[in-house]
């Protein structure tokens, strides 16, 4: 018994060893089955994280190929407008840019139809298709514009208003730059030769009273040289209340009759696309032509514009001393509500024709009509206009001003003042005018 039970008890243990060895080789198949599981998610993972990387570079790729077809737009308005014969240029180097090129083809139609264009739409007679196109390494972006042409856009006037023209303590000069210098020690003033007109409204001009508090005496209006407009008799000995009123204090400096009323035009409201936002306090930066969504500079920052048209949506302020520097022909599109303030200054000492102030703003929004202001002791080195809105001035342009309507309003420290640029007034005098007249955006639109 003794042996058939050791017998038994030894089978039973090999039974148990074979039961156990046929786990662990279980146990074995299973991590490996799991270690391979494993690997293939990780793996897939990593190819994952590889696609996002490089979807992520072609997104950043994009963007920058946007902006860059975005600027060849810009600069390619500013070469027409210097030279309506420019033809276009293939494999440009785009500034600041690193591996950054652009084209820019242009289509023109001078026949009497709509013609087909490579963009995909038709244009009408006497316009021009500007295809640009901005290349970041292997990856480009198109974007295209239609422009027009439109007539010399000076009519001679410091201020010339469709509506609304209020002058209290305001000064109304005029001046020229003799040796090319815009410094104001440099500007040489032209006794009687401003001249101011309103086509609507009645023109008044104010004297502001005494602040005892403030301890500053009255301040008249004085206007160095004319009203002038169609409907007058040429004498300041009798006023003619149709066109203008002023108090005793103040001083025009005489009245011009003209043969036909004046005209003001203002070019189609532009489309804003948006982008960043533009934020400096302090430093030097240069800015690129394009669609921004707001501008605020405060205490010493230096912002430099290149060549070429600046939209911005919502925003456009200056603070403190911040000055804005022009490296040629630019334009500014704002949108929003713009102003001046401190005694920060736009194009800071520059040639007036070279920037143009285009404050677009709806002023029936707005519970006072006004779109934007030079203010305080701030600066403008510009043409300005304001079609949709009230332009305030309290501080001083050197250039001229075409608006819906005008408030100027004087401060004893003679700021208050607009400062019209003789030789805006002469033919050719428009800062972007070419031989066929100024070109001007109907439209732009993303082709790809």
């Amino acid at each position: 018994m003794w042996t058939c039970s050791g017998n038994f008890n030894i089978e039973g243990s090999q039974n148990m060893s074979q039961k156990r060895r046929a786990s662990r080789g279980m146990a074995l198949i299973v991590v490996l089955v799991l270690i391979s599981i494993l690997g293939m998610l990780f793996g897939i993972g990593g190819r994952e994280d590889g696609l996002s990387l490089a979807t992520a570079g072609q997104s950043t790729e994009r963007n920058m190929a946007y902006f860059v077809a975005q600027g060849a737009l810009q600069r390619a308005l500013t070469e027409l407008r210097d030279d309506p014969n420019w033809t276009g240029v293939t494999g440009a180097d785009f500034p600041g840019g690193v591996n950054q090129t652009y084209d820019v083809q242009l289509f023109s139609n001078t026949t009497g139809a709509p013609k087909a264009t490579p963009a995909g739409v038709k244009i009408a007679p006497g316009t021009t298709l500007v295809l640009a196109t901005g290349h970041i390494g292997d990856t480009s972006h198109k974007m295209a514009g239609i422009l027009t042409s439109a007539g010399s856009d000076s009519p001679g006037f410091a201020c010339l208003t469709q509506g609304d023209f209020y002058l209290s303590g305001a000064r109304i000069g005029a001046f020229d730059a003799p040796n090319g210098s815009f410094a104001i020690a440099d500007l040489n003033f032209q006794e009687g030769m401003a001249q101011i007109g309103s086509l609507n409204s009645v023109i008044e001009i104010k004297t502001q009273a005494a602040d005892p508090d403030a301890g500053t005496p009255a301040r008249p209006t004085i206007v160095d040289g004319s009203i002038a407009s169609d409907q007058l008799d040429g004498s300041v000995e009798t006023q003619d209340p149709g066109v203008y009123v002023m108090d005793p204090d103040s001083v025009i400096g005489g009245e011009k009759r003209l043969d036909a009323p004046p005209t003001l035009s203002f070019d189609p409201i532009p489309t804003y696309l948006g982008g960043p936002d533009i934020s400096e306090s302090a430093g030097v930066r240069t800015l690129l032509p394009g669609h921004y969504n707001s501008l605020n500079l405060t205490n010493d920052a230096y912002l430099h514009l290149e060549p070429g048209d600046y939209y911005f949506k919502d925003l456009f302020r200056t603070f403190d001393t911040s000055r804005i520097y022009t490296k040629g022909k630019v334009r500014i599109f704002v949108g929003g509500r713009c102003a001046t303030n401190g005694t920060s200054s736009l194009n800071h000492e520059g040639d007036p024709r070279n920037c143009e102030l285009i404050m677009t703003k709806d002023g029936s929004t707005v519970s006072d009509g006004t779109a934007g202001w030079i203010s305080q002791e701030s600066y403008a080195w510009a043409r300005i206009k304001v079609p949709r809105g009230k332009l305030g001035v309290s501080g001083t342009i050197y250039g001229d001003v075409q608006a819906d309507s005008v408030k100027v309003t004087g401060d004893p420290d003679d700021s208050g003042a607009i400062n019209f640029f003789t030789d805006l007034a002469e033919p050719g005098g428009g800062p972007l005018d070419g031989v066929g007249g100024t070109f001007i955006y109907s439209s732009t639109w993303t082709v790809q």
